[in-house]
């Protein structure tokens, strides 16, 4: 015997279509919204997957998420924090990872964990204990491995020196953060990252004059760098009136006094420097002129 088959999606189809083929009755049928039939025709309507699956389990645990599947609320909620922190050059500073762990159930710690923060290296020197860092521009990413043994508090402590950089700030961002687990625990995770402020830099009275780089610190020129004696130092002020060129060192201390001059405005001055008698190592040439402060990195190596 004939029999007609017709698929609706949403409803029942214009007209029945004549269909050789045999109907197989399964337990879960995708397009089954709804069942006509008689003697000689049998008609189907199709359903949506979310309202396939309006049956609700344990809404403590799950949301109603659909025919295909269940979408669970973590077990834990774990939040991961750095403050803003402040400090003036060559101040030794720590800076911790704050860890607050709620929605537990069962045991959470202690538990080992892997994180990345991200900084700007040129603001923040690594000192003590803390690794060393991976560059990216001038950008450091820090990679942190511990042990978490407490629900609220510290989960990690970084120790840093405040340098002299090219801005007054920096994001400490928490890129990554992730927990050793189970394949079967649901583990949520807030980062907030914190700020770093440099303080107490080239201060002009009561006007903070900013450490500047880019097109600005063209007009700051030192060859060849690296150096290994002497070198040729030449600067451009933006404006007439007293300069001078200091070497520093990565804490902000004065190293030598390069230059002084009462310069004016757009004009180029040149001179030979002796760094014969400074220990090889990074150091920043400063550059300050009544306006601005403009930096640049020098290398000796012997």
């Amino acid at each position: 015997m004939a029999l007609f088959i017709a698929i609706a999606l949403g409803g029942i189809a214009a007209a029945p279509r004549a269909c050789a083929q045999i109907t197989l009755t399964r337990s879960v049928i995708a397009g089954g919204g709804g069942t006509v039939s008689d003697s000689a025709h049998l008609l189907r309507g199709t359903l949506s997957q979310t309202a396939a699956g309006r049956a609700i389990r344990n809404i403590d645990d799950r949301h109603d998420a659909g025919f295909w599947y269940w979408a669970y609320r973590p077990e834990f909620v774990t939040r991961v924090s750095i403050p803003h922190l402040q400090a003036e050059v060559g101040t030794r500073l720590t800076v911790p990872i704050h860890l607050s762990v709620s929605g537990t159930r069962r045991p959470f710690l202690p538990r080992a964990f892997h994180a990345r923060i991200r900084f700007n290296h040129t603001l923040l020197r690594a000192a003590g204990s803390t690794p060393a860092c991976t560059s990216a521009d001038r950008d450091c990413l820090l990679e942190i491995d511990g042990v978490a043994k407490t629900m609220d508090g510290n989960i990690a402590e970084l120790e840093f020196v405040a340098a002299l950089g090219d801005s007054e700030s920096t994001p400490l961002t928490i890129e990554e953060f992730e927990w050793t687990k189970s394949s079967d625990e649901r583990i949520a995770t807030v980062r907030e990252p914190g700020v770093f402020d440099l303080l107490g830099v080239c201060r002009a009275g009561g006007e903070i004059r900013l450490i500047r780089s880019g097109a600005f610190a063209s007009r700051l020129r030192v060859w060849p760098n690296p150096v290994v004696d002497r070198a040729t130092l030449e600067f451009v002020a933006a404006e007439s009136g007293p300069v001078n060129v200091r070497l520093v060192d990565l804490l902000g201390n004065d190293v030598a006094r390069l230059a002084d001059a009462d310069a004016q405005a757009e004009r180029l001055y040149s001179s030979e420097i002796d760094l014969r008698g400074i220990p090889s190592g990074p150091y920043m040439l400063v550059y300050t002129t009544p306006t601005a402060v403009v930096t640049q990195r020098l290398l000796i190596t012997r």
